[in-house]
């Protein structure tokens, strides 16, 4: 099989798997919700804790979309890879400028959109926007709590937003409008899950899952996203391009 063709479904089948274990991951914390023993001791320091721990995972993922220029990990492939996938990287290949974490060949104006003249990244302005809300919303219920009827309807509606949300991840072409939703419901959802479990069990074990499958998700959706966008760039067709095969 050729090799490009070969990588191609090795980047497929990669996110696939990630996806359906992310959704497995959910489903996994649905059961541990409502099976989940309550602790006989909840410690002092487990809500600070677990709480300062989410907060910071959502803070490391704000500055990423504010300093996009660091998200260009994404396309991590674009040289070394390449370089031993059958891809050209000579000095005289075309000149690629990025967009945040876009190339602007034009290939990927999809991938974003305008205001005031200047591109933005509905996936990192939607993170952005998520990660503005779920830490006002976790600053609120830590200092001002929340009845337990309230809890479980926050663990219900975070649950549905982040099962959307990796839905997403199964769609090939998408909207900016839904790229925007998609990752506003990703973190926007966690907050109200880790609420929701705070509330209604405080079993330390089950948020400390819950913090590891949030990193997960993100591993899945960065992957996800570099993997489409090095599908896009193993079918561009230009020539002299730094992607551009022998």
């Amino acid at each position: 099989m050729d090799k490009k063709l070969m990588d191609h479904y090795n980047s497929r089948d990669q996110s696939r798997i990630l996806t359906f274990i992310s959704f497995m991951g959910l489903f996994i914390l649905l059961g541990l919700y409502l099976f989940a023993p309550e602790p006989g001791t909840i410690y002092w320091f487990q809500k600070p804790l677990i709480f300062t721990i989410f907060v910071a995972i959502c803070i490391l993922g704000g500055l990423a979309t504010v300093y996009p220029s660091f998200c260009k990990g994404v396309l991590e492939f674009r040289k070394e890879d390449f370089s031993t996938k059958g891809f050209s990287t000579k000095d005289d290949s075309y000149p690629i400028c990025f967009q945040g974490h876009h190339p602007d060949c034009g290939h990927f104006e999809s991938h974003t959109f305008r205001i005031h003249g200047k591109k933005y990244c509905p996936g990192c302005s939607g993170l952005f926007v998520g990660v503005v809300l779920a830490v006002a919303f976790v600053l609120i219920y830590y200092f001002k709590g929340m009845p337990l009827l309230y809890g479980n309807i926050s663990f219900g509606i975070g649950w549905v937003m982040v099962f959307i949300s990796l839905l997403s991840l199964t769609l090939r072409v998408m909207g900016t409008r839904s790229k925007f939703t998609a990752n506003l419901f990703l973190v926007v959802g966690s907050a109200l899950l880790i609420i929701g479990l705070n509330t209604f069990k405080g079993n330390i074990l089950v948020e400390c899952y819950f913090l590891l499958l949030v990193v997960f998700f993100i591993l899945t959706r960065t992957v996800t996203s570099k993997n489409n966008h090095e599908r896009i760039c193993r079918s561009c067709q230009k020539t002299g391009c730094l992607y551009d095969s022998y």
